[in-house]
């Protein structure tokens, strides 16, 4: 298919400072081509006609390359001149010695370790830097920036580091709010669960009395009515003892699953070296400092509240096996049916 007039003239512009200036010393070339509105191509041959609105472009960029030729006096040399070098970096290359005690130096024979001709070839840096903005009610703005050498290599550098830093911060950040949720869960859970047991067993208490009350008056009523009301009091009571005694068996799973301080210490421990690895760049190292001082206070916290923790947490489940206990006691009072 033929390219129309007009795209084979942006990529002559393109292309001819390359084919210019081939076999030169090495340089950055770099071409755009940019359309923002409407394009139309008419019909050329078996070409179809084109509408094209809205944004195209098109780019083309020569990254040279250098070559190193360390001679055999190990100094590299260049066949570009250093001004054209950027960041390269070269390293001499020996062979060591044999087993006889000889140089493998390609045939030198003198018994020295000669360093080897190697070549290495080292790209140029390049950043290329692009922004569009569409405005709804104002002009579209387009923003390039070219950069190459070292500076576009430490930029490069630098932003992937700080990059990597806000990403091991916000995952120290989000680490220990999780560990101070798991403590909070946790410590105020146990707490939630012990009261609501002990209330439990005061209940339980109160209702074994009162149906071993019923039950010794059972035996001095005088008519089957009066017999029959207390026997349904009796049961009423054991049916209240048995959705207790389903209560209680809940509170015991519940606390059986509570603990998590030790989910929470691992957690901790994980944002403090998180946030220790994320202190390399400046605009991060404030807040990461932060939460590493603040992790490290909840470990040490943790060693001293995890025994209390768990104490409450097995007086609370000594509390409902003694609900149990009683509840059983209470239905054990209630009189089987048609015994009057």
């Amino acid at each position: 298919m033929r390219l129309s007039c007009q795209r084979a003239h942006r990529w002559l512009l393109m292309l001819g400072p390359l084919l210019m200036t081939a076999g030169c010393n090495p340089s950055i070339y770099f071409s755009t081509g940019t359309t923002v509105g409407l394009e139309a191509t008419p019909p050329t041959g078996e070409t179809p006609p084109a509408i094209t609105f809205g944004y195209k472009r098109a780019e083309l960029a020569l990254v040279p390359v250098v070559e190193f030729n360390p001679p055999s006096d190990g100094q590299a040399k260049l066949t570009a001149k250093s001004s054209d070098l950027g960041c390269s970096e070269t390293k001499n290359d020996a062979k060591p010695h044999n087993q006889t005690g000889t140089a493998d130096t390609g045939g030198s024979g003198d018994g020295k370790a000669q360093p080897r001709q190697t070549t290495k070839v080292d790209a140029f840096s390049v950043l290329a830097v692009f922004h569009l903005a569409v405005n709804w009610f104002g002009p579209a703005q387009i923003e390039q920036h070219f950069a190459t050498g070292c500076a576009a290599r430490n930029l490069i550098h630098g932003l992937t580091e700080e990059e990597e830093d806000k990403r091991l911060a916000e995952e120290a950040r989000q680490n220990l709010k999780e560990a101070e949720e798991l403590v909070k869960t946790t410590t105020e859970g146990a707490q939630r669960l012990k009261k609501h047991a002990e209330k439990l067993e005061n209940d339980a208490r109160e209702l074994k009395k009162k149906i071993e009350d019923d039950a010794g008056k059972l035996a001095g009523e005088s008519t089957q009515k009066e017999k029959e009301t207390r026997e349904k009091k009796l049961r009423e009571s054991g049916e209240k003892a048995k959705e207790w005694q389903q209560t209680a068996e809940r509170l015991k799973s519940e606390l059986n699953g509570i603990n998590r301080l030790e989910e929470a210490k691992d957690k901790a421990e994980s944002a403090q070296h998180k946030a220790e690895q994320a202190m390399n760049t400046e605009e991060v190292r404030p807040g990461a400092k932060q939460t590493k001082e603040s992790a490290e206070k909840l470990v040490s916290n943790l060693k001293g509240s995890a025994p209390d923790v768990a104490a409450l947490i097995k007086d609370a489940q000594d509390t409902l096996e003694n609900v149990l206990t009683l509840l059983d006691q209470v239905k054990a009072k209630v009189p089987a049916k048609g015994t009057s």
